[in-house]
C-alpha cells in the first residue's frame, strides 16, 4: 500500500469513528420521548419485578446433606461429644417456628411447649444413651437409611426413623438407630430428636 493510500485509509477511519461518538452522544442527550418511555413502551422495573436476594435458611448451623450430618454425628459419638450431638438438633425457636406449626399435631389441642419439653427430655437422655453405646468407636458410615419413609410437608421433609449403616471396627457391618429424624429445610439438614 502507498504512501498516499494509507493516509486516506486513516482520515477516513477517523472521520468514521468521530461520526460514531458523534451519533453516541446525540442518542443518548436525546429526550425520553424518542426512546419509548414517554409513550409507556419501556418502563423502569417495579418493586415486585425487582430481583430479591434468597432469604436466610431457617435452620441455623446445619449440613448441606444427610450424609454429611451423619459423618458428624459418627465424630461427635467417637469424640464423646454430646455439646456437638446436641448442637445437630433443631433449636427451640426452629422447633416452634418452622416444624411444630406444619404437624398435625398442631391442629389439637396440646401446646407445642409440651411437644418441645417431651422431644427434648428424650433428646438429653438419648445422647448420653448414644455415648455409652458407641462413643469412642471409630465407625465408617455405609448408609444413611430413612426406615418409616420419607414425609414431605408444605415447606420441608422429613426423614422418619432414620438408621445409619456403619463399619465396626472388626469389620463387622451393622444398622444402628442413633438419631431419629432428620428435617431438611432449606437445604439444611438437621436432627429432630435423639431417641431414649
Amino acid at each position: 500500500m502507498g504512501v498516499a493510500a494509507a493516509v486516506f485509509l486513516s482520515a477516513a477511519l477517523s472521520s468514521c469513528s468521530a461520526e460514531l461518538r458523534s451519533s453516541a452522544i446525540r442518542s443518548d442527550t436525546s429526550p425520553p420521548e424518542e426512546h419509548g418511555l414517554a409513550a409507556g413502551k419501556l418502563r423502569p422495573a417495579s418493586a415486585e419485578e425487582a430481583p430479591r436476594a434468597p432469604s436466610p435458611p431457617r435452620l441455623a448451623g446445619g449440613a448441606r446433606s444427610e450424609w454429611e450430618l451423619a459423618q458428624w454425628v459418627l465424630q461427635a459419638l467417637k469424640d464423646r461429644n454430646a455439646e456437638l450431638l446436641q448442637s445437630l438438633r433443631v433449636t427451640e425457636s426452629e422447633y416452634k417456628e418452622h416444624i411444630f406449626p406444619e404437624f398435625p399435631e398442631a391442629k389439637g389441642t396440646i401446646p407445642v411447649d409440651f411437644h418441645w419439653f417431651h422431644l427434648n427430655v428424650r433428646s438429653y437422655n438419648g445422647i448420653q444413651d448414644a455415648i455409652q453405646r458407641y462413643g469412642g468407636l471409630e465407625l465408617e458410615l455405609l448408609d444413611v437409611l430413612p426406615k418409616k419413609g420419607i414425609t414431605q410437608y408444605a415447606t420441608y421433609e422429613m426423614w422418619n426413623r432414620v438408621s445409619l449403616v456403619v463399619r465396626f471396627p472388626n469389620d463387622e457391618i451393622q444398622e444402628i438407630r442413633v438419631f431419629g429424624s432428620l428435617v431438611h429445610m432449606d437445604g439444611v439438614w438437621k436432627i429432630l430428636g435423639f431417641p431414649s
